[in-house]
């Protein structure tokens, strides 16, 4: 009997395998998720891989304690090995494999290309991937980090307060989260990030939802609706 999001979760997963990974027939596909993870998913995103024509493997193993290298001692070594020889690596971890050992050696291969969806379940792949209009949504991010590139100040403000100040490096990078096209780490589409002047950062921010670290690190709801930053060593409460 078909379940909640049955068909937005095949769309995600033909949009994660062709159009965000960019799968090629004969490739390599590891897909890993722990056990405290909504694996359906995972399932679609491997019918999607193998009908791209990848040689797929899915990773289903034990849930560490931590994520990153708080992982290491309790993976599998047989997870440990096959992650850096994979050409694509798609991750759907609660507790993140991310910067972990496996990790590291896979994002300093110049081979892997990896994409980071961890603590994705169902509806949440539906929202974020299916839902979107991928076109328009690389557009829009394109013209966004143009401006960006073009601005030599920036500022930023919300309804809720935040009124930040800032200037620009030309010279440095700014990530935009759109594809996993080329070997190294890929993060969820919608990302765009950059290092500003640190010395120049001044103002207000703030922060209206909460977060988590994941595992022991569990940051929890935040008690503090803001926060001055008037000096790049430390925040102001």
């Amino acid at each position: 009997m078909p379940e909640l999001y049955e068909l937005e979760l095949g769309k995600a997963a033909h949009i994660i395998a062709n159009k965000m990974c960019r799968i090629q027939r004969g490739e390599s596909i590891i897909i890993t998720v722990d056990s405290v993870m909504d694996f359906r998913p995972v399932e679609e995103t491997a019918k999607a891989a193998e009908a791209a024509g990848g040689k797929v493997m899915v990773a289903w193993h034990s849930t560490p304690s931590g994520y990153g290298k708080v992982a290491d001692p309790q993976l599998p070594e047989s997870l440990k090995k096959a992650i850096p020889v994979a050409d694509v690596w798609i991750e759907f971890n609660n507790q993140w494999l991310l910067y972990s050992t496996p990790w590291i050696e896979a994002m300093s291969n110049g081979r892997t290309r990896y994409l980071f969806l961890g603590g994705l379940d169902s509806q949440r792949v539906t929202r974020c991937i299916a839902g979107l209009n991928m076109d328009l949504q690389e557009k829009f991010q394109n013209k966004v980090v143009e401006l960006t590139k073009k601005a030599s100040r920036m500022r930023i403000t919300t309804a809720a307060g935040t009124d930040v100040s800032f200037e620009n490096v030309p010279e440095r990078p700014i990530a935009n989260e759109l594809h996993a096209a080329v070997p190294g780490p890929h993060f969820l589409v919608g990302q765009i990030g950059w290092a500003p002047r640190e010395e120049s950062i001044n103002g207000v921010i703030v922060f209206d939802g909460s977060f988590s670290g994941g595992g022991e690190a569990d940051l929890g709801i935040l008690s503090t609706r803001w926060h001055k930053y008037d000096d790049i060593s430390e925040f102001h409460f």
